[in-house]
């Protein structure tokens, strides 16, 4: 297996992308824009030559045509989760037990 390398960069130029772009990252062999749109993310490939390779992919369709890629920056893709590390009991965590000192 390969190592494949990611850095964020905010250097290099990108074909026009519809939206907002939010994080651009670099792997060996390509370039990737992220952006948000009002219909969700979007993924903009270039190869390293600036060649426009897919143009505002969603993430259904940058897995169907672009299974490396998408494999290569899964991790970076967040996910609609949401954490709530409050200790209020307001939220419907537990009780935090009191410490005898």
């Amino acid at each position: 297996m390969r190592t494949i390398w990611i850095m964020l960069l905010s250097l290099y130029s990108f074909h026009s992308v519809a939206g907002t772009t939010i994080t651009k990252l670099s792997l060996r062999d390509y370039n990737v824009a992220i952006a948000t749109t009002s219909s969700g993310l979007t993924y903009t490939i270039e190869d390293k030559n600036g060649k426009l390779v897919a143009k505002e992919l969603s993430e259904k369709q940058l897995q169907a045509a672009h299974p490396q890629v998408y494999e290569a920056i899964k991790p970076a893709i967040a996910k609609d989760t949401i954490m709530d590390a409050s200790l209020s009991k307001e939220h419907g965590s537990p009780s935090i037990p009191k410490l005898d000192r």
